[in-house]
């Protein structure tokens, strides 16, 4: 595209380029593929570049499984790497013969430990090798679909998905050398690409009925999408799923938001080779018009607007969390509030603008429920603000003018009531002791007044109240 330039080409193995693998935290590339002498796997320095002859080869792996070599006959069909402490890592090989192999340790100094993990048949014992074909492997029932990291303390689980089974490992911490312990082992597997890991270091494995989320523990919960699934790729907060629907030679691409329950995009697209998630954009790569075309997610502003057009407020809740801006969720709950308001309901409406305190000017709020039908409403929302501490002298003349108004007085007495041996100078801190001393006098409320003066050590106060008002009270 425009903007881009060829730093380099360079020819990794000399017949064929199997699987890479870019490592973000050292900048290395894996390589595996073919050369003469047989399959290698190389480890390339991408921060020594060079224009003509590219990246620095560091390492070359040549020996595979614990006899050093691949099974007769055996092809990879799955390659992944997860980066450790440095300088760890594990290379992982699933290969046509339904085996694993993993190397693990210090790659670049070739200091590691090989291991194998035999994918068992329900009944036991080793799964026949298929037949091969060519250079390429041919995925059959017993071939690794899917493989997979989960870091559980400071262990390594390894999910591995057959097209029949799904099984999980115990690979223990960075440097054990003890052979994988099986944690479970369930029926059904997935087609190859159709396995991938989420944020929530979860493994999700895609089948026609539904898209089924693993643990340590095993298989947990699923999310029904109906269509044969073809590949399904996690990014960001998404599972993006490439189906064909039942009956159909439609193929569909989906992009989910689970934690929401929501489908983000939809659309019929033709033979897909590849999905990739780069540079904040899902390209998808087609096959027969050697073309592609790419998804940009729009704007949380875009979406937001959306979604306040349909009303659904909840939901635009739950996509805002995602930017921890305090200032927009407040928003959101300011027009969700708005949105009850308008309806009538006014006890929920309050709900949503007492979660605004701290963002959204009290006065917006107080305008709304000065009606003496909203006194109720209006008094939850003040004793929000003296909660928060947010409240001015005005603010508490209003409130103790709601508890009056309503004449309640066990809500009275819960405001300015404290435990007895509260000192003044914590006391005075609770809301502006003038204003009600003076609220409490005007209503009528002289007990209530002296209690308030004398826990704040007003003793002006306190007199006057008792020579003024109890005096007149008692003529």
């Amino acid at each position: 595209g425009k903007g881009w330039e060829t730093l380099c080409m360079f020819q990794a193995h000399d017949k064929q380029t199997l699987f890479l693998k870019h490592l973000n935290a050292r900048n290395f590339l894996l390589t595996l593929g073919c050369d003469d002498e047989g399959l290698s796997l190389k480890v390339w320095d991408y921060n020594r570049l060079h224009p003509a002859s590219g990246p620095v080869c560091l390492r070359k792996i040549k020996k595979f499984g614990e006899k050093g070599v691949l099974s007769k006959g055996a092809k990879v069909t799955v390659f992944s790497v997860h980066e450790e402490r440095v300088p760890n890592m594990v290379v992982t090989l699933g290969l046509s013969s339904g085996n694993v192999l993993i190397i693990r340790g210090d790659v670049v100094r070739d200091k590691v430990n090989r291991l194998k993990v035999v994918v068992c048949s329900p009944g036991g014992g080793e799964l026949p090798t298929p037949p091969t074909e060519g250079e390429g492997a041919v995925v059959s029932v017993n071939s690794i679909t899917g493989l997979g990291y989960h870091t559980e303390g400071p262990s390594l689980i390894l999910f591995v998905v057959t097209k029949t089974r799904s099984q999980g490992y115990n690979l223990g911490p960075v440097g054990s050398t003890f052979q994988p312990v099986r944690l479970f082992d369930e029926p059904d597997g997935a087609d190859l690409d159709c396995t991938v890991m989420t944020a929530d270091n979860t493994f999700a494995v895609g089948r026609t009925e539904a898209v089924f989320i693993y643990g340590v523990d095993g298989k947990g919960p699923c999310y029904v999408f109906e269509g044969e699934k073809h590949k399904i790729l996690w990014f960001k907060r998404y599972l993006c799923s490439l189906s064909r629907r039942t009956g159909t030679r439609t193929n569909v691409l989906t992009v989910y938001d689970l934690k929401n329950k929501m489908i983000c995009f939809s659309g019929e697209v033709e033979q897909v080779e590849q999905i990739v998630y780069e540079w904040d954009t899902l390209h998808v790569l087609l096959k027969d018009q050697a073309q592609s075309f790419v998804l940009k997610e729009k704007l949380m502003s875009t979406k937001l607007e959306l979604l306040f057009r349909k009303n659904l407020y909840n939901v635009a809740l739950q996509l805002a969390q995602y930017d921890s801006d305090k200032s927009l969720i407040a928003d959101i709950y300011r027009k969700y509030g708005d949105h009850l308001y308008n309806k009538q309901d006014y006890d929920n409406a309050m709900q949503q603008y007492v979660l605004t305190i701290g963002e959204v000017e009290p006065s917006y709020v107080i305008r709304k429920f000065l009606d003496a039908q909203r006194i109720p409403s209006l008094a939850s929302y003040l004793e929000s603000l003296h909660h928060h501490g947010m409240a001015n002298a005005d603010h508490t003349t209003l409130l103790l003018n709601c508890y009056t108004k309503l004449k309640d007085v066990t809500k009275l007495d819960g405001f300015i009531h404290v435990d007895n041996d509260i000192k003044p100078e914590d006391y005075i801190k609770r809301f502006d002791i003038d204003t009600a001393i003076k609220v409490c006098r005007s209503s009528g409320y002289y007990d209530h007044a002296l209690y308030v003066a004398e826990h704040a050590g007003e003793t002006s106060w306190y007199l006057r109240i008792l020579l003024e008002d109890c005096q007149s009270r008692k003529t």
